[in-house]
């Protein structure tokens, strides 16, 4: 795993923060770095002019230019750390482009940051980085570098926080949390938040359930697999008790699944991972899971 990392970039400082991130991972993990830039280009008006057709045109030659610069520097002062790193420049609509060069490259993981913009010509990167997560058949690292302490390229990944659900949809990202836990020798703290009904005169069918005995067979599934794990219950919101958990651990990443509906009686974990990384300084580590039942 995290053998091929895509880093898709749009030329401001903060998306160049998730960098950071990914050389917390190359600490550890001899890995091929490919760095992506995406040229949105201009949408022409009917009627527009020649001369100003051609103001556009040379706009987004401008741009081009500037970015292919942008990441010619990146690359080599990664290539002089000893990072395999290759970069190189398209146009077209992000989320598109990212998708594509997945595909193409057999990616295994997409290292993106989140929530920023800097002037027109840059991606409104919440909504990219939204809809990739949406789509990408691959593991996503997040981050939003708007939230973050900006001091993290030495730290290492100390403590996991895994929020899951109760689904065997969940369960899909021990394989990434085993991963990242033995590279990094990391302790694991799963967490599961029991949700409150909005009528108190209705009963959810897992209102009853045991949230401790519910963790158990993720339990058994880490146990040998990583320095150690831990289990905490929370009572209410699932984003908003996920992000006081990422608090009160001092999680140095948080990794879930996303889009992983399993009935009515889970969360709607597309939903709560997006909350979750809207609002969240620490890095989230997320992989897309089907729609089907357990």
């Amino acid at each position: 795993m995290f053998d091929k990392i895509l880093v898709p970039l749009d030329g401001s400082p903060h998306g160049d923060e998730v960098l950071a991130q990914v050389k917390r991972i190359l600490q550890r993990k001899d890995a091929k770095v490919t760095l992506l830039g995406v040229i949105v280009p201009l949408l022409e008006k009917r009627g527009e002019r020649g001369d100003r057709k051609d103001q556009s045109e040379r706009h987004i030659a401008l741009r081009k230019e500037e970015l292919t610069r942008h990441l010619d520097q990146l690359r080599e002062g990664l290539s002089a750390e000893g990072v395999q790193v290759t970069s190189h420049v398209v146009m077209g609509d992000p989320t598109e482009a990212i998708l594509k060069q997945v595909e193409e490259e057999g990616i295994d993981l997409v290292a993106m940051a989140t929530h920023g913009r800097s002037g027109p010509s840059r991606w409104v990167r919440g909504s990219t980085a939204e809809r990739v997560l949406r789509r990408c058949p691959v593991p996503v690292l997040m981050c939003n570098p708007r939230r973050g302490d900006g001091e993290v390229e030495t730290r290492r990944f100390q403590r996991i926080l895994v929020p899951v659900d109760g689904s065997r949809q969940a369960e899909e990202i021990l394989p990434l949390v085993v991963e990242v836990g033995g590279l990094y020798d990391s302790e694991v703290v799963l967490l599961r938040v029991k949700v409150q009904p909005l009528d108190p005169y209705y009963s959810l069918p897992w209102a009853n359930e045991d949230l401790e005995d519910s963790l158990e067979r993720y339990h058994e599934q880490l146990t040998g697999k990583v320095r150690e794990v831990r289990r905490r219950t929370r009572v209410g919101d699932p984003a908003v008790e996920i992000l006081a958990a990422v608090e009160e651990e001092q999680a140095d990443v948080v990794a879930m699944t996303t889009h992983g509906l399993s009935g009515l009686s889970r969360w709607l974990f597309g939903s709560v991972a997006e909350k979750v990384l809207r609002a969240c300084g620490t890095p989230l580590l997320l992989k897309r899971t089907g729609l089907q039942e357990p």
